[in-house]
């Protein structure tokens, strides 16, 4: 019986420090996948922004050192006829101008794929860039492990007068970030069996080393007895805590 219940409470102490490890294993992968996730997230959008910005530049560039006629919201489709093309290839991004209503007047879309987008912008989109605080709405939609990353801002002329809307898209294929993620967790679930195993062998002899203490404690206080002389209680091995208890 007294058998039992030193393996009983071995077990018990074994199983908590087994737990315990499982436990901050688990919690450890979890917040390295949240916290790639994250990064990754942060620098695609980031990357995104610095695209924008340049090729913001290229547009105003565009409007004032290379076109022939007037900057207006009628003459965008003809200033942008060739080089929005150009601008949407070395950028890497799908390019769409619309008028201030969302009427689409030109997009870098091929024109076999131009059934795939909308002919104008919806009324709430057109509203929700009215009324942003600076100006732009930007949407990230993932399908099929890529990111559709979206932006919408305005064209303005030189007096800062709105006439136009610019979309711009960028897919985002996250491939590679997942493949890299995976070969981390490989080598971190590698990682962590090993110290999972060496964390069961020191789980053991820590629960064996403290139920021997307790063991003997027991055992010689229930051959105490008031009436006789009872042996003392010697542990040279134990801890400081079972010494103050003895």
């Amino acid at each position: 019986m007294k058998n039992v219940q030193n393996i009983s409470l071995r077990i018990r102490i074994f199983i908590a420090m087994i737990l315990l490890i499982f436990l901050a294993t688990i919690l450890i992968i979890s917040v390295t996948i949240y916290q790639y996730d994250e990064q990754t997230k942060e620098y695609n959008v980031s990357r995104f922004g610095r695209k924008e910005e340049t090729l913001k530049k290229e547009i105003t560039i565009q409007l004032y050192q290379r076109s022939t006629v007037a900057v207006t919201t009628e003459n965008l489709q003809t200033i942008f006829q060739k080089a929005i093309y150009e601008i949407a290839f070395i950028h890497n991004l799908e390019i769409s101008l619309y008028d201030l209503k969302g009427n689409i007047l030109i997009t870098s879309v091929p024109f076999g794929l131009k059934d795939s987008i909308p002919k104008n912008l919806s009324t709430l989109k057109v509203s929700q860039l009215k009324s942003s605080t600076n100006s732009r709405v930007f949407e990230i939609i993932e399908f099929n492990k890529i990111n559709i990353e979206t932006s919408y801002t305005y064209i303005l002329d030189a007096f800062a007068n709105r006439i136009g809307i610019l979309k711009l898209e960028f897919n985002q294929d996250n491939s590679a970030q997942e493949y890299e993620l995976k070969e981390f967790l490989t080598r971190l679930i590698i990682v962590y069996f090993f110290m999972f195993l060496i964390a069961i062998m020191l789980a053991y002899f820590l629960s064996s080393y403290i139920t021997r203490s307790i063991k003997s404690i027991t055992d010689k206080m229930k051959r105490t007895r008031l009436n006789e002389r009872n042996e003392k209680i010697v542990l040279n091995s134990a801890s400081a805590e079972i010494g103050i208890l003895v």
